[in-house]
């Protein structure tokens, strides 16, 4: 069995990702000839032999680490969304002479930064099975319903999430916010026969005032309830017809997933050249291009509604072909062979 160590992230910053959701993709294919260390950790043992090194960035990794490691390959990584490397104040001379691939949450078609761009494993919610097999048992329930008279999806359109955004470049070469959600969600409040539930969040560190300066007033766009448990809003979700996957600060979201999973009719951002190392089914939802009304795709969606059943079945199982009910499972190869395959 070949060795595989993971050089977890010590970047100082608090709540920084250290590369944990790639320790736990490999040991649920590879078992135990998986290890993780930080460079402290690395310093302070002793000589350590592996095949295969992903060093994840920003790290303090340098020459004295090298003298404590015997390997053949290297890869470097992040989690950060945004899709450059993220170097920090890593010794980027020293990692590049180690090695040319990177991995990265998602890639963009054209954008390769002099490396070998891949892709990442990402963590899915972990309760995300339970309530794929609660709603699948609940389908003779939920069809008597309907022959008494009860709407399976009551409502419409759902969109629930933080007010994140892309950074964009213009065409005189500055860069701008891209508030797409803030865009989708002013869309949505102004139609009164469109069934909604759900708005926006505030962050911390973009809080309205910033965000007001950028979009104008939010007023009537921030959700005014308590945050949902996945499971309460899995389980909201699946009485919707539509969920909006707008962009955030990367144009793939854990929302894709998730909605699929939940019976949902996908409206995404434009997915156009984004890679993914489970690929979307961009071919079984609506993209929206930027800047795009919303209206003429939800009124197509709704008109066609429950006929286009077969595009949304066609969509979870495109996701099984890959994972076991939304969650990676040692029994379905194919994430490892695809992962693996890149390392060549």
């Amino acid at each position: 069995m070949e060795r595989f160590l993971v050089v977890l992230g010590d970047h100082p910053e608090l709540g920084s990702p250290k590369g944990e959701p790639l320790v736990r993709f490999l040991r649920c294919y590879l078992g135990d000839g998986v290890q993780a260390l930080t460079p402290a950790e690395i310093l302070a043992g002793p000589r350590i032999e592996a095949d295969l090194v992903f060093v994840a960035l920003p790290t303090s990794f340098g020459e004295a680490h090298l003298r404590l490691l015997k390997c053949r390959r290297f890869v470097l990584f992040d989690y950060y969304d945004e899709p450059e490397p993220e170097w920090g104040q890593s010794d980027q001379p020293l990692l590049r002479s180690l090695t040319d691939r990177y991995l990265k949450t998602h890639v963009l078609d054209g954008l390769e930064f002099g490396l070998r761009m891949g892709t990442l494993p990402v963590d899915y919610t972990p309760a995300l099975r339970k309530e794929f097999e609660r709603l699948s048992s609940s389908w003779l329930l939920r069809r008597m319903g309907s022959w008494v008279g009860r709407e399976d999806r009551p409502w419409d359109i759902t969109l629930l999430g933080s007010v994140t955004h892309l950074v964009k470049a213009a065409a005189d070469g500055s860069r701008y916010r891209y508030h797409q959600r803030v865009e989708w969600m002013r869309e949505v409040a102004s139609r009164n026969d469109w069934r909604f539930w759900g708005g926006l969040f505030e962050l911390p560190y973009f809080g309205k005032e910033k965000l007001e300066a950028d979009c104008g007033s939010i007023d009537g766009l921030l959700w005014q309830g308590e945050r949902l448990g996945f499971s309460d809003l899995f389980r909201k979700m699946s009485r919707t017809k539509i969920s909006l996957a707008p962009l955030g600060h990367a144009r793939w979201t854990f929302r894709h997933l998730e909605s699929v999973y939940a019976g949902c009719q996908v409206i995404s951002t434009d997915l156009s050249g984004v890679r993914t190392l489970i690929p979307l089914p961009a071919q079984c939802f609506e993209m929206v291009l930027d800047h795009t009304p919303l209206a003429p795709v939800v009124e197509r969606i709704l008109n066609d509604w429950p006929g286009d059943d077969s595009r949304r079945e066609a969509a979870v199982a495109h996701f099984e072909q890959y994972l076991y009910r939304g969650r990676y499972d040692r029994r379905i190869k194919l994430p490892r062979e695809v992962f693996l395959s890149q390392l060549d």
